[in-house]
């Protein structure tokens, strides 16, 4: 893991030094102070200092024949989904963002995903989580923090003496982060060698499968329905009301029924 005081963007540091110099496949950039983050859609990712948990992870160049790299932000949504159920209830929304489930904070977006592709093939999975941010300092009334979500323990990053927040009882991110990329790897591996298992996987952990949703495209349309699955290529399916099947390859969705308060294994 490599650890920045301060960056711009983990995406864009990981970027150069992977153009500057080999790097490992799953070699990780955090930061606790990002600058200029970014989000899907062109968005900004914008936290206080010391506030939220920037990552910035390589992975390997897709390998699978029978499921498209436009996986990739599922996967690294499930496996940070993965994660932090050991510290709250969370759900994955199609198609990467991570909500808190139950109490006051349900159905908020606590972490945010975007993923970009190498000249060589391989990909950075940038990952924003949202640490100790107040509810009167969010950036969003849809946004929600650790913190704001009810976790009593903070969260702490160390690396080489360097920590965020240590406080008694503090818990350490690196054990979050650990679980993350051991799970992302895991994942990373079933796409190759059991794509079928990763569907299940996947889609078991992705809370927007059999709501009712609402899809807002970027050409300003929307759509709405029944969500069913995920193709190949990573499009949510919605069945409208005529039983007529729309695949929804980018946009946003809501979901508009509450996501159930039980966490997903």
């Amino acid at each position: 893991m490599l650890w920045e005081t301060e960056t711009e963007s983990t995406n864009t540091r990981l970027r150069e030094l992977a153009n500057q110099s080999y790097l490992s496949d799953y070699t990780l950039v955090v930061t606790a102070n990002q600058t200029a983050g970014r989000g899907r859609l062109t968005r900004s990712w914008v936290t206080p200092a010391g506030q939220a948990l920037a990552t910035s992870l390589l992975l390997p160049k897709w390998e699978s024949t029978q499921i498209a790299a436009s996986w990739a932000p599922l996967l690294v949504g499930a496996a940070l989904q993965h994660s932090l159920t050991a510290l709250l209830p969370v759900s994955l929304k199609w198609p990467n963002d991570i909500l808190a489930v139950g109490g006051s904070a349900n159905g908020k977006k606590l972490c945010g995903i975007l993923c970009e592709t190498l000249p060589d093939g391989r990909i950075i999975a940038g990952a924003g989580i949202n640490l100790f941010i107040g509810e009167a300092d969010l950036p969003t009334p849809q946004a929600t923090s650790l913190t704001a979500s009810g976790v009593a323990a903070a969260v702490a990053v160390s690396e080489q003496g360097q920590t965020v927040a240590d406080p008694p009882g503090t818990v350490l991110a690196d054990a979050i982060l650990a679980s993350y990329v051991a799970e992302l790897k895991r994942l990373f591996t079933l796409a190759r060698t059991d794509p079928a298992r990763l569907y299940q996987t996947v889609t078991e952990r992705m809370q927007t499968i059999g709501q009712s949703v609402r899809a807002e495209l970027p050409d300003g349309t929307a759509v709405i329905g029944t969500a069913t699955g995920i193709g190949d290529a990573g499009e949510l399916t919605i069945k409208g009301g005529d039983g007529l099947l729309t695949s929804v390859a980018a946009g946003d969705v809501w979901h508009l029924r509450p996501v159930a308060e039980t966490a997903i294994e």
